[in-house]
This record gives C-alpha cells, sequence and structure tokens, in this order.
C-alpha cells in the first residue's frame, strides 16, 4: 500500500535511521510509495502542443527561446534543459497555472511556488497569458531574476 509523504516522513523520524543500512530497509519496506519515474519531457511538451493544435515554430517563438534550442526540446535531443526553459515553454503553450503545474510535476522539475516572490509573480502572470518579453520587462522591474 502507498504510504503519504507525512506517513513515510514520520517513519523515518521514529525510526531513527542512523546507518545506511537501516535506510536500506526503510527503502526497501516503502520502495512502493517512491515515485521515480517522470515522463520525458520531450513526449509532454509534444502531447500537449499535439492535443492543442498547436504549431511547434510558434510555441518556441512565443516561448521566447531560440529556434535551433527549442526544437532539441522537442525532440529530445536537449533532455534536461532548465528549469526556466521549462516554464517559458509552458508559456509558449499558453497554459494555464494548473496545467504548467502538472508538466512540471510530471516532468520531475519543481513546481511553482506561491510562497516564492518570482514564482508567485510568474503564477499570476501565467494565468493572465502575458507574453515572455513583458514577464522579463516586470520581473527586472521587480528586481528579480528574469527567464532566460
Amino acid at each position: 500500500m502507498k504510504k503519504s509523504t507525512d506517513d513515510l516522513l514520520k517513519e523515518m523520524k521514529t525510526n531513527k535511521l542512523k546507518t545506511m543500512k537501516d535506510y536500506e530497509r526503510y527503502r526497501q519496506k516503502n520502495t512502493e510509495s517512491f515515485n521515480n519515474t517522470y515522463m520525458r519531457l520531450d513526449r509532454a511538451l509534444m502531447s500537449i502542443i499535439e492535443s492543442k493544435k498547436l504549431k511547434k515554430s510558434t510555441v518556441i517563438k512565443r516561448a521566447g527561446i531560440a529556434q535551433s534550442y527549442g526544437y532539441q526540446i522537442l525532440d529530445g535531443r536537449k533532455q534536461n534543459p532548465d528549469r526556466d526553459k521549462v516554464i517559458m515553454m509552458c508559456i509558449g503553450m499558453e497554459l494555464s497555472h494548473e496545467e504548467t503545474q502538472n508538466l512540471l510535476k510530471v516532468t520531475g522539475y519543481p513546481i511553482l511556488h506561491a510562497t516564492n516572490a518570482r514564482d508567485n509573480f510568474l503564477i499570476w502572470a501565467i494565468d493572465r497569458h502575458i507574453k515572455i518579453v513583458d514577464i522579463n520587462l516586470e520581473l527586472q522591474k521587480l528586481n528579480l531574476r528574469i527567464l532566460e
């Protein structure tokens, strides 16, 4: 039976796993509760592009990513772009905040957190389908790191 995050943490802390051997026993006991598999980014992006009937070139242009780099992400040659590039692709596909969070989760990237000032602004901008160039201008005004 799968355990929740809270249950796993409680078990880890109450068992006081002092050695690697202790941890290995805990890990083997809870293997089915761990999520070790993520969807490949290129497949997740292409699935959305196809379902929304978008053009790759349009998505890449809206994302503000160099054309060659964007195609490398979409065809799987660039398998681990940084989180900003993934967020930019989400903006290029005009995904909602929820769709963006889901894509980040299923591909193993950290989700956007409302408690982080930069992420908070990005959530707001994503839901309003604001263009990358305008997002970056506002991020600069807010003294936050731009998407690049």
